[in-house]
């Protein structure tokens, strides 16, 4: 994959279709976190909306090859301490082919040099390895887990917090 053909930017309307996918992917919503109720489109709208219209959130539409790709995710920014929590979710289409490691050195990027950040953190499932691997690569450290915190089929697993500093 072209590093080049990767980038992140805002969101535009040609993306809805490639996010309403996305946040429909159950399986995927599960090892990120997310809902795993079904949305249709005007929900999905209405959830672009409120992560767009909240002040202390930034979110950016993942590009590659000019298909829409997932999002990235920052969160609960804090200018005073300088710091924020970070999400992405790739479609399973991208993923595996880098594409989650160049979107989240674009942030890293424009978290530091835009926000003035000095640090991200980020929320992981324990049996997320794949992505796991990934933030480790990119220099996060494990720094805590929330224990039994999320509902697993019949049991809990743990949300393992992770952090880099830019």
């Amino acid at each position: 994959m072209n590093p080049e053909e990767i980038y992140i930017r805002q969101f535009k309307d040609c993306d809805l279709f490639g996010l309403i996918e996305l946040l429909n992917d159950l399986e995927n919503q599960e090892l990120v976190g997310g809902s795993l109720e079904p949305m249709n489109e005007a929900e999905v709208l209405n959830w672009l909306n409120l992560k767009r219209s909240d002040e202390g959130t930034n979110i950016f539409a993942i590009i590659c090859q000019d298909e829409f790709a997932g999002y990235v995710l920052i969160t609960s920014i804090d200018r005073i301490n300088g710091h924020a929590v970070f999400g992405i979710n790739i479609s399973r289409l991208f993923q595996g082919k880098g594409v989650g490691a160049i979107a989240m050195k674009h942030v890293h990027d424009f978290c530091k040099d835009s926000l003035s950040l000095r640090k991200l953190v980020l929320y992981v499932r324990e049996d997320n390895q794949r992505a796991i691997s990934l933030y480790k690569r990119l220099g996060y450290k494990s720094v805590g887990s929330l224990l039994n915190h999320i509902k697993a089929n019949e049991s809990y697993i743990a949300n393992n917090v992770m952090e880099v500093f830019l």
